[in-house]
């Protein structure tokens, strides 16, 4: 059987030595793909996984392993981007898990003292009820002393107004970090 030669196209007879492409499979004489008769028997042995490619289809075949490589390369900086990417919704799930106990806490911490507030505001609103009945300021200090004694053994919370005035400017301190993080 006879095929034209895909360079010189003059007829190459197949069952005498010729090249065939691994790619496109055009034949070719050996002179004319420039394929040496020691070249010729390793590429031909029974065993040998060696390709032969034609001129055309190795500027094809290297284009395509530029881009191959290239996209193999961008596929690399999307799975990086993608591993960083989850690393921070990581973080940021622990930071949102964190931020609202301690909201949760600060909550809890403020309904204390608002209950401790109340409590305070009415045995004040009391107190000062009973100072028009003293008959002396000395009186009215000391029943306003006996008064606060007894509060704070009702409450048995050792909190001065002061240190209510503290702990709320610190919540609201907390509150303030608190949406700067977000």
């Amino acid at each position: 059987m006879t095929v034209d030669c895909s360079k010189c196209d003059s007829p190459v007879e197949t069952d005498r030595k010729h090249m065939s492409c691994s790619t496109c499979q055009l034949i070719f004489h050996t002179h004319c793909a420039y394929v040496s008769n020691l070249k010729y028997d390793v590429l031909n042995e029974r065993d040998s996984n060696i390709f032969w490619f034609c001129h055309a289809c190795k500027i094809t075949t290297k284009s395509m392993f530029n881009q191959l490589a290239q996209v193999l390369l961008e596929l690399a900086e999307i799975k990086s981007e993608r591993d960083q990417q989850k690393n921070e919704i990581a973080t940021l799930s622990n930071l949102v898990r964190a931020l609202t106990k301690r909201i949760k806490m600060i909550e809890d911490e403020t309904q204390v003292y608002a209950s401790n507030l109340e409590s305070t505001h009415t045995m004040v609103t009391d107190m000062l009820a009973e100072l028009p009945q003293a008959t002396s300021i000395e009186e009215g200090f000391a029943s306003l002393e006996d008064r606060i004694d007894q509060m704070s053994q009702q409450n048995s919370v050792d909190t001065k107004p002061c240190d209510i005035e503290q702990r709320v400017l610190q919540i609201e301190k907390n509150y303030e970090e608190f949406e700067v993080a977000i």
